[in-house]
């Protein structure tokens, strides 16, 4: 009464630990799947910035090799040769310099690039007094401020090129920083998560299992008794038929024998008279219960009726099925089968004995047939008809008498098998591991 409500809150107490632990493990997971995606977002960011930093510094070179060319050759073919590429680029460098600015999340960066803003707003002017310089006559063109104006635009290379290496450097440096803060995250998941299942398998996989094995010695101690008392029921059944088969053999037999004998003289004494009819009825009636008699105390008492042993009780057998049922019933087997085991022998006989009365009163054949095969390692018996066969939903199955059969076969370690097809009758065969010897061996040992 007490252990019943343990043996049914703990499973449920083991479940709610593991629904726990699942739930554990699905937030541990959720939360790193989120911190490698914000991590991975951080990435993207600082490698955006970092490219465009580098293509920063690529624009301003080609913008103040354009300008250079001009500063080495301030003439009006030079100009309008290299102006328009130069005009070109110029925009291109300021526009990708405001995308830089819109793009970096960094104050100390976005002021660096704020600082820049003056720088190109020269750059732009100085290009703008290059192309007055173009468009004006040859007379006026004055390369001398053509000059000043080329080095002013030459003169943002280098400042902006520091300013975008150390933009370069910052990034570069937050994003492996942010990287290690990443894999330290993931270790730290990972940890938790092994630590998590540490505890899953002490406080839930562990008892799980003693309860487990638990249950099953249970189990097995409950079938260890349910197989002793089936044992103990066997042989109280064997041993009360017996006790009836030695009754209907020693006692019933034997006075219905002497009735009979009594009941032959009297028919011989009667011999001549109006009743000698009758006495010879009586005596043949009382022939056939004493045959009937012993057929049944040899079939409730089988082995131990025939000092020679397991054959002799399987050609009795044979011998009372043919006289009872009218069928052709032989036995095919070696003289010398000993089955040292008592226990053994009689559920063995009582299997064929089963067999057999299923195939004389169901079976619909003509012909029966006993086989008894020793080998090195078991006994194999079988019985066989020539009847119509059966399939195990038809009605003529005696599903009792099989049942019992397998019962039988379970309780001496055998292994029974049915075999029956239309037309080709019934075969059942039991195979028994080392349950016989010669009895030639078997003497010798003893």
């Amino acid at each position: 009464m007490i252990l019943r409500p343990r043996a049914e809150s703990r499973p449920q107490s083991l479940a709610i630990k593991y629904v726990l632990v699942l739930g554990s493990l699905a937030v541990l997971a959720v939360g790193g799947q989120a911190l490698l995606q914000l991590s991975l977002a951080h990435q993207k960011a600082d490698i955006l910035v970092v490219s465009q930093a580098g293509r920063q510094i690529h624009s301003c070179l080609e913008v103040a090799a354009l300008a250079q060319s001009i500063l080495k050759n301030p003439d009006p073919a030079t100009l309008e040769r290299t102006l328009p590429q130069l005009r070109t680029e110029a925009v291109a460098f300021s526009r990708d310099h405001r995308l830089l600015a819109e793009t970096v999340n960094n104050d100390v960066s976005s002021s660096r690039l704020a600082a820049l803003e003056p720088q190109l707003v020269a750059m732009d002017r100085a290009i703008d007094r290059l192309e007055s310089a173009r468009a004006a006559a040859a007379d006026s063109f004055n390369s001398v401020a053509v000059a000043a104006s080329a080095g002013i635009v030459q003169g943002i290379q280098p400042i902006y090129r520091v300013a975008m290496e150390d933009m370069i450097r910052v990034f570069s440096g937050q994003s492996e920083t942010r990287l290690e803060a990443s894999r330290r995250a993931q270790l730290a998941l990972l940890a938790l998560a092994l630590v998590v299942l540490l505890l899953q398998g002490l406080f839930i996989f562990r008892p799980a299992v003693r309860e487990t094995r638990s249950n099953t010695l249970r189990l097995e101690q409950a079938e260890a008794r349910l197989r002793l008392q089936r044992d103990m029921l066997v042989r109280i059944s064997e041993h009360e038929q017996q006790k009836m088969g030695r009754d209907l053999h020693d006692r019933l037999g034997q006075q219905l024998t002497g009735i009979a004998f009594m009941a032959s003289l009297l028919h011989q004494k009667l011999r001549d008279g109006p009743y000698a009819q009758d006495a010879q009825e009586i005596t043949q009636l009382l022939q056939t219960t004493v045959r009937q008699t012993r057929d049944l105390a040899r079939a409730l008492f089988p082995a131990q009726i025939h000092e020679d042993g397991f054959v002799p009780s399987l050609q009795a057998l044979a011998v009372s099925t043919s006289g009872q049922f009218d069928v052709d019933c032989q036995v095919r087997a070696p003289a010398n089968i000993y089955i040292a085991d008592q226990t053994t022998s009689t559920n063995l006989f009582r299997i064929v004995q089963e067999a057999v009365n299923n195939a004389a009163r169901h079976g619909g054949g003509s012909a029966i047939t006993i086989t008894a095969d020793s080998r090195p390692d078991s006994l194999q018996l079988s019985v066989h008809d020539d009847g119509p066969g059966f399939t195990p939903s038809s009605p003529g199955e005696d599903t009792m008498g099989l049942a019992i059969m397998r019962e039988r076969s379970e309780m001496i370690g055998a292994q029974l098998e049915i075999k029956s097809q239309s037309q080709e009758g019934t075969t059942i065969l039991c195979t028994v591991p080392h349950a016989a010897q010669d009895k030639e061996t078997n003497e010798a040992h003893v």
